[in-house]
């Protein structure tokens, strides 16, 4: 009986200690969530502590957080990523089962319409070669380069998103010298 007790109290201390140790930054597991800001805040603290990445929050529409990763130009200028997760699939009670995580850069490189076609040259030729990353135009008509990591219910290690978010970064850079030159540049 005495054993039971201590295996009792051992399993007691074990789920206790379990329930009050979690931080955002210390948790490298992304899960499925319900609400639109708990996986942008794990995201938050592993790029903070594990990459050294300097991340700001924004406020992306009402109870919505959205980060934004400052990124090196490397012989162009400075850029930002962006990444937010939103709901890719739900159940039929309209419960969250997997979400996106989408990692993009806004470039800020408009695309006027008399160089659209070379613009898009470019992209179809850099994009054969491209596989983890889309750039496009966007609705402002201008250069967007996007990747989503879809998280599944069984959840997925944070270190994905921050592999997207090189992954991406490194996708416009290689991609920036070809932009400029389809824009008439250089």
């Amino acid at each position: 009986m005495r054993d039971r007790s201590w295996a009792a109290i051992a399993a007691l201390m074990l789920v206790v200690t379990s329930v009050t140790v979690p931080g955002w930054c210390e948790n490298e597991q992304l899960t499925v969530v319900q609400d639109e800001s708990s996986m942008e805040r794990v995201i938050e603290g592993y790029l903070k502590a594990n990459c050294k990445e300097e991340v700001q929050e924004k406020q992306a529409a009402e109870g919505d957080l959205a980060l934004v990763v400052k990124m090196k130009g490397e012989g162009g200028p400075d850029f930002s990523v962006l990444v937010d997760t939103q709901a890719s699939n739900r159940d039929s009670a309209g419960n969250v089962l997997e979400r996106f995580v989408t990692v993009q850069v806004f470039t800020g490189v408009e695309v006027p319409e008399e160089r659209r076609a070379a613009v898009f040259e470019a992209l179809n030729k850099f994009q054969a070669d491209s596989w983890y990353a889309s750039i496009y135009i966007d609705e402002d008509k201008e250069l967007s380069c996007q990747w989503c990591v879809n998280v599944m219910k069984q959840g997925m290690h944070t270190e994905y998103v921050a592999d997207a978010i090189i992954r991406v970064a490194e996708t416009w850079r290689k991609f920036r010298p070809q932009a400029e030159k389809a824009l008439g540049g250089k």
